[in-house]
């Protein structure tokens, strides 16, 4: 792997102190195929490591496992997950793994200095930029883009400012996409048509006005989210507030129209965010509450805590709780996790 795979963040350090558990122990009782369970093993820290090493022997489609891997774009990250707990592959599955890890590291390297050179463009121009999901996570939790690979660079700028911030990303060799031809959709819509990469590294840039859909539900004034927000050590750019950046993942995973896609990117974004330990809490709750937002919040840390990521406290999820009662809750937890990676058995 490159050098961007090379450090561990502190909060995996810390977690390499947790207890192990076996893949009996896994905690997903649904259905769900060995494959999926062997992917989302891989999202939860080292109490998952003889979960992920008897998972691993059981796997009986690695086609359909290199899959998941490439829709997750999880394949460096995965590859380095399994190479210290001596996995053993096949020869194949292994150098196709190790091939997608490269170019997974590669195509990263790129793209932290595209945004880079975008953060400067968009400095001397004097427009003010926040970074969102996967940039922001990457540049601080994780520490480094390569540990949280992506497809967009999404990044937030005021409405009116929006145009310029398009020509100075095609100034810098952004070209626009066929998505350009449906202009009255995003006419409408929370960011404009992507913006593909020149270079031909496959990666794409969002320029975002708002967080989600136009017509969504919750009350998340726009103008409280950039006051929260804070600067990014050594750029002239800003991320989210902790809580703010939470509540996001959060939101994107359980409400947004693609909802319940990128789920092992989801459960190890949730993860890290948690083990870092800078979230408040009481104040997640409190944003999530009076935003509207906590009945998705609540699903995507049941769901995460189902498959393993127990690193939430766990006052949190009987605060978001809905009025619903158990039964009915775990019929919807089994009916939602069955959209998961082609689940072996329909939903009940």
């Amino acid at each position: 792997m490159g050098p961007g795979l090379a450090r561990k963040p502190a909060c995996e350090v810390l977690a390499e102190k947790a207890p192990v558990v076996s893949s009996s122990e896994f905690p997903y009782r649904g259905p769900m195929r060995r494959e999926a369970r062997l992917l989302l093993a891989t999202a939860c820290g080292h109490r998952m490591d003889a979960a992920i090493q008897e998972l691993a022997g059981r796997v009986l489609d690695w086609t359909f496992f290199l899959q998941l891997v490439a829709t997750e774009r999880a394949s460096a990250i995965v590859a380095a997950r399994l190479r210290p707990l001596g996995v053993m592959l096949p020869a194949e599955v292994q150098r196709s793994l190790q091939a997608m890890a490269m170019r997974s590291d590669i195509r990263m390297t790129a793209l932290s200095r595209r945004l880079d050179e975008t953060l400067a463009a968009f400095d001397a121009a004097g427009i003010p930029v926040l970074l969102l999901k996967g940039a922001a996570l990457g540049r601080t939790v994780y520490g480094s883009i390569p540990r949280r690979p992506m497809l967009d660079i999404d990044l937030l700028v005021p409405p009116e400012r929006v145009s310029e911030a398009r020509q100075v990303s095609l100034s810098l060799g952004w070209v626009a996409s066929e998505l350009e031809k449906f202009e009255t959709f995003y006419r409408g819509h929370f960011h404009l048509p992507p913006l593909l990469d020149g270079s031909g590294m496959g990666c794409n840039r969002e320029l975002h006005t708002g967080l989600l859909l136009y017509s969504h539900q919750f009350a998340w004034p726009l103008e409280e989210f950039w006051a929260r927000s804070r600067e990014l050590p050594g750029f002239r750019a800003r991320v989210p507030a902790t809580e703010d950046l939470l509540l996001h993942v959060a939101l994107h995973f359980s409400w947004a129209p693609a909802a319940l896609v990128k789920t092992w990117r989801t459960f190890r974004d949730l993860r890290t965010l948690a083990e870092a330990g800078t979230v408040d809490w009481a104040g997640f709750v409190r944003l999530a509450k009076s935003s509207g937002g906590a009945a998705a919040a609540y699903w995507t840390l049941r769901l995460a805590r189902s498959c393993g990521i127990t690193e939430v406290p766990g006052t949190v999820e009987p605060d978001l709780r809905p009025s619903l009662s158990g039964p009915v809750l775990s019929l919807l937890e089994r009916h939602l996790a069955s959209r998961w990676y082609a689940l072996d058995a329909p939903c009940p």
